[in-house]
């Protein structure tokens, strides 16, 4: 599968463990937005040039369109406002989602779309269910 994660930005450390798990799966990862957290020499987007930014967000962006299964980690969904708007991508373009988080995180009305989303509680919660990444 061709997967794309989304999630704050400072939780690129956790993010890049979970990219690595599914890697190991043998699924693919459409975008690795965890590098530019990495490779920065300011963890702040608003430091960033205007067109590191554009950058950023056009590959974030074909990262979602090329994607089978996108997964939003929303756990703390204050600091999620580039993973929300990916969202709206993948939902736009049809994709299937899975989303991770506690419902009192799922603030957004979009993810009441019982036909578009599975969603669990914990990473650990989606990688027992072998259906998961399995499009509905």
């Amino acid at each position: 599968m061709k997967i794309y994660l989304a999630s704050a930005w400072d939780n690129a450390p956790q993010v890049r463990k979970y990219m690595d798990q599914l890697e190991k799966m043998d699924h693919e990862i459409t975008m690795d937005w965890t590098k530019d957290y990495f490779d920065a020499d300011s963890n702040s987007l608003s430091e960033r040039t205007t067109q590191q930014n554009v950058m950023a967000a056009r590959q974030d962006f074909f990262g979602v369109v090329h994607c089978n299964v996108f997964i939003g980690i929303f756990e703390d969904d204050s600091k999620t406002r580039g993973a929300w708007t990916e969202l709206g991508i993948a939902l736009a373009k049809g994709k299937h989602i899975v989303m991770i988080g506690k419902e009192e995180s799922m603030k957004n009305i979009f993810c009441w779309l019982p036909s578009k989303f599975k969603i669990y509680d914990t990473w650990e919660d989606m990688l027992e269910d072998k259906y998961a990444l399995h499009q509905i």
